[in-house]
Formats: structure tokens, C-alpha cells, sequence
């Protein structure tokens, strides 16, 4: 997988979960584990006394709940260890783009495309504006000191090469399966989500 294949998976991630938030932002894990606490005390009569049918049913929407949240947990987790991962290069080449190299990322944060990255590259070099400081009392060291500048970017984009760490394939996979899995898992209805409601928000008066 590519670095911006990887991006992409991050944000098609990222985005398919702000999307489901706003569906699972009225069903939270509190209201659900309060309801399973209070199936845990009541009984079957008194269950019943909050419009549910099957205590067992009630339980198992609850449940529901809170595996959908953990699979919406486990995706915003994974992207943030990934995107770690990448500041970690960031913070290596940062260096470099201080020194003039051209950044590998655009004003949006999104990694330029190699070949356009490459014309970038090109016309850097045929800058020359970066001697626009020189006088006319021209010295061989002003000149070396200025292209030298060029090859220490070289020198140190060489070194922190081989300090950047691997992509993980690894990671992009677990990715791939925490958000199929909180796409696809499939929650409570309206009606029974209402059910584990009133028993969740039961327990606040109880207490």
C-alpha cells in the first residue's frame, strides 16, 4: 500500500465514523449500561411496568449498543496510532523543509502525488533566486557555502531515510476490518433502542 492509499483509508475511515457518530450520538454507552444494570436488579414484572417485553431482548440491545461504540473506538484509535506514525516523519523531514526542500505536503496537508512533487523538485533547482542575496563583490566561499547548502539537504534526506519507519501493512489491514466492522454491525431498531432508553434513564430516577 502506498502512502496516499494510506491517507485515503485514514479519511474514508475517519469520515464513514464522524458519519455514524451522528447517528449513534443519541445512543450512548452510558444510557445502555445503566439499562443492563437495572435488568441486573429488577424483575421480570418490573420490567415490564417500562414497555419492555423480554428482559433478555432488552439486554441484548444494550449490548448492541455498546459493541457498535467500541468498534467506533477501536477505528478512531487506530487512525490516530497511524497518523502518529506519519508525524513521526513529519517531524524528521522538518529539518530538511527548514533548509529549503520542497514539502511533501500541499496548504491542505495532503501529500503531493510523486510526479508532481518531482516538477517541484525541478524548478527548485532552477531557482535562482536563492543567490539574489550575492553582491557583486562575489567570493568562492559565499558560492560554496551556498550550493553546500544543497548537498547537506542531500546528506541528511539520505540519514533520515533509513530512520523513517516502515509502512505497516499490518496496521492499514486492522483498519480495514474495525471499519467494516463498525459499517456493517448492525444496531437496535428505533423502537427497541427506546426500550433500553427508558430503562437507561429509569435508573437516574431510582437513584
Amino acid at each position: 500500500m502506498m502512502m496516499e492509499d494510506k491517507f485515503a483509508l485514514e479519511n474514508k475511515a475517519l469520515h464513514k465514523r464522524l458519519v455514524i457518530n451522528e447517528i449513534m450520538s443519541k445512543k450512548s454507552t452510558e444510557v445502555a449500561y445503566n439499562a443492563i444494570n437495572m435488568l441486573n436488579t429488577i424483575t421480570n414484572e418490573q420490567v415490564h411496568t417500562f414497555g419492555v417485553k423480554d428482559n433478555t431482548d432488552a439486554i441484548i440491545y444494550a449490548i448492541k449498543i455498546v459493541t457498535k461504540h467500541s468498534y467506533m473506538d477501536g477505528v478512531k484509535a487506530k487512525v490516530e496510532e497511524m497518523q502518529r506514525g506519519v508525524q513521526v516523519v513529519k517531524d524528521l523531514l522538518s529539518i530538511l523543509f527548514q533548509k529549503a526542500l520542497p514539502s511533501f505536503w500541499d496548504n491542505s496537508i495532503k501529500l503531493i502525488p510523486q510526479q508532481k512533487y518531482q516538477e517541484i523538485l525541478i524548478q527548485a533547482r532552477m531557482d535562482a533566486s536563492q543567490f539574489d542575496d550575492l553582491n557583486t563583490s562575489l567570493s568562492g566561499t559565499i558560492v560554496i557555502n551556498k550550493l553546500s547548502d544543497n548537498f547537506e539537504i542531500l546528506d541528511r534526506f539520505k540519514v533520515l531515510i533509513h530512520n523513517i519507519p516502515p509502512l505497516s501493512h499490518t496496521s492499514c489491514v486492522d483498519l480495514e476490518v474495525l471499519l467494516k466492522e463498525m459499517s456493517y454491525y448492525v444496531i437496535p431498531t428505533y423502537e427497541q433502542w427506546k426500550q433500553v432508553e427508558r430503562l437507561g434513564k429509569a435508573k437516574y430516577k431510582l437513584n
